[in-house]
């Protein structure tokens, strides 16, 4: 056996219910529906392997292979990934490049010879206000580079997505941006942005001329590279207040203000629902409480139902996942007993020893915090919380809560991971039936005070699903990114929004110069052997593999997990023979029952196993990696103090 086992031998935490078992992953090429001829080369370093497939379907010429940046264009690329740097720093590195006879010019603002300007500018409620138009951005240079290879050649319709959120620039003004961005095929770019104290008086004023290019662009169509597409608007995101504003509608804390259904209060589950032809009617005049209908009106394919879904990040994560947390583990509520003080003490240890001890895998953007900064997580936190460590941690705590917590997890991992499928619809049911039955039993349990908007949106968030399949599909965490890096590019309080012009002008033109990535790097890429390979060796076992997006690691414990057949798999060898060009992983599975209410964990498991991942590590960090890893740790953990 390798070195990497020897790290867990006499771990009796890891021997419950494991099971000796040899994995072979599939031939890199298997997945396609294309021939390929499959290659393996050996770095002479002996740093990595990179198992390669070459496609006629990927036709790319030698000379674009082998063609290297300029030095300006290095230099471009350079400045926009190093926007912290100031200004006087970067003419500063010209003039020593200079000194050296390269050709080029005194200031760093000279090499973007083509700077962006809007398709017009004016000023309303006392700010500025820059439109780009969805046609010109889409058929800039550097976004139709990125955005034409995903487009089908027998595709003849262009759906976006837009997202509609405030920005605050400074901790010490009211100064914000108002952008509207559109996405399409995972491609973010700014359609309009507003930048002043606050949101624009009159909504009719910031978006009148997206609607009306939305209905130029329905009725004629969208020219992209020389063919016409039809337009259609797939969805409009953005928070409670921000829908509130956009659809000129009661806002989201007083009576009759949901969106979806006619309910008087939040806690009523069975109110009638919502038409869109009633919303253009304004058929409810508690509802309806502003003096102006919305923009979108005039918008005639526009569903004010459909077309406008329920945030994920922030009703479910934000939203139900924080106030759940408040009302159970919370240590400044009243009726808190001894037994509870030490179990919340004993999880922030335990956070705080996955956090130490490294077991969190590198997957996740944020390691674990201690539930004191929970009114301080952000939204990928109480993710995490949700689907992964939640299980685990509140084990100790009350049954009531557990149960609660179990209905919302178990919901949610449904609606992350759906996919067309016989059974979706099945699936689709019992998740409405479950989240119903978790606000019923919340309200008995937490109190009427505990439904709220958020979590009064759970009972409608199945029907959205229907519409558009996994929750993933209308959540704004890739929005929320966008917008972080537009707040990043603004360096003082002097004209904010020409500075954001001038940043976005230079990203382009980085863009446009850009190789864009290949499809190809979808093959595993081998780290790290424990010894030197050569050619007359048949199998090489290495510490690390890589591909599509995901990373073992056999040298740090919360990269060791992936999963099988729905089952939690520890590897402990990762094997290239080199005979039939193949990738083995040598380990242990579990067949660990974490939770048998409201499902079993490894019957879900294995639903979603099958009818998601053709490959069974493309699911390194989903259901049960960083769960059954927690579990080790605390059974561990519990058997040295004696708690267990």
């Amino acid at each position: 056996m390798s070195g990497s086992e020897n790290t867990h031998n006499g771990n009796s935490s890891i021997s419950i219910g494991l099971e000796n078992e040899i994995v072979d992953l599939p031939n890199p090429g298997d997945d396609e529906n294309i021939s390929h001829d499959v290659n393996t080369s050996i770095d002479d370093d002996c740093d990595s392997v990179h198992v390669t497939t070459n496609s006629t379907d990927e036709a790319d010429s030698d000379s674009e292979d082998l063609e290297v940046p300029s030095l300006k264009s290095r230099l471009r690329s350079w400045g926009v990934k190093h926007r912290s740097v100031s200004a006087a720093a970067k003419n500063e590195l010209l003039k020593i490049l200079r000194s050296e006879n390269l050709p080029l010019p005194k200031t760093f603002k000279t090499l973007y010879d083509d700077y962006l300007e809007p398709r017009f500018m004016r000023s309303f409620s006392g700010g500025e206000f820059a439109y780009f138009s969805i046609e010109f951005m889409l058929n800039h240079p550097a976004i139709m580079k990125y955005i034409f290879p995903f487009i089908p050649p027998s595709s003849t319709k262009i759906e976006l997505c837009i997202h509609i959120d405030g920005l605050p620039l400074f901790d010490s003004s009211r100064v914000e941006f108002q952008p509207i961005l559109a996405s399409i095929y995972e491609i973010i770019f700014p359609v309009a942005v507003f930048c002043g104290k606050g949101k624009p008086k009159l909504v009719h004023e910031f978006l009148e001329d997206l609607v009306a290019e939305m209905n130029t662009l329905r009725q004629n169509g969208l020219l992209i590279n020389g063919k016409r597409y039809s337009f259609h608007s797939k969805m409009i995101l953005a928070d409670a207040p921000e829908k509130s504003y956009i659809l000129q509608v009661k806002g989201h804390g007083g009576r009759s203000s949901c969106p979806f259904c006619w309910a008087p209060k939040y806690t009523d589950l069975s109110a009638p629902l919502r038409t869109s032809d009633e919303f253009r009617r304004r058929a409810d005049p508690e509802y309806h409480n502003k003096p102006k209908t919305s923009p979108f009106v005039e918008y005639a394919d526009f569903d004010f139902i459909k077309h406008i879904p329920p945030d994920y990040m922030h009703f479910w994560c934000l939203g139900v996942m924080k106030r759940f947390m408040k009302y159970t583990l919370n240590p400044k509520r009243k009726k808190r007993n001894v037994a509870w003080g030490r179990n919340y003490k004993e999880i922030n240890r335990h956070l705080k020893m996955l956090r130490k001890e490294r077991y969190c895998p590198s997957e996740f953007a944020r390691q674990p915090r201690t539930l004191k900064e929970y009114s301080k997580f952000k939204a990928t936190e109480f993710r995490q919380l949700m689907l992964y460590t939640g299980v685990v941690l509140l084990k100790k705590f009350p049954e009531q809560y557990k149960k609660l917590f179990l209905m919302l997890m178990v919901s949610i991992r449904f609606l992350t991971t759906l996919e067309n499928s016989e059974s979706r619809e099945s699936t689709l049911g019992y998740v409405e039936e479950l989240l119903k039955l978790f606000v019923q039993r919340s309200k008995k349990t937490l109190g009427k005070k505990f439904i709220t908007y958020n979590v009064h949106m759970l009972i409608h968030v199945v029907f959205f699903c229907r519409v558009f399949g996994s929750v993933d599909n209308f959540s704004c965490f890739k929005f929320e990114s966008e917008l972080g890096t537009y707040k990043r590019s603004i360096k003082s309080g002097n004209r904010p929004l020409r500075q954001f012009i001038n940043r976005l002008s230079e990203k382009l033109i980085a863009m446009k110069e850009a190789r864009v990535p290949k499809q190809r790097t979808r093959t595993p890429v081998l780290l790290k052997p424990y010894k030197k390979p050569n050619r007359e060796e048949q199998r090489v076992k290495y510490q690390q593999l890589k591909y599509k997006g995901v990373h073992l690691n056999l040298k740090r414990i919360g990269d060791r997990f992936c999963e099988i057949n729905g089952h939690p798999f520890m590897v402990q060898d990762i094997i290239h023979d080199s005979y039939d060009n193949q990738i083995y992983l040598s380990g242990k599975r579990s067949h660990y029952v974490l939770y048998r209410l409201p499902s079993k964990s490894y019957e879900k498991s294995e639903t979603r196993n099958n009818a998601l991942f053709p490959f069974f590590f493309l699911s390194v960090f989903l259901l049960f990696l960083f769960v059954f890893l927690c579990y080790l740790y605390i059974l561990q953990m519990g058997k040295e103090r004696n708690l267990i």
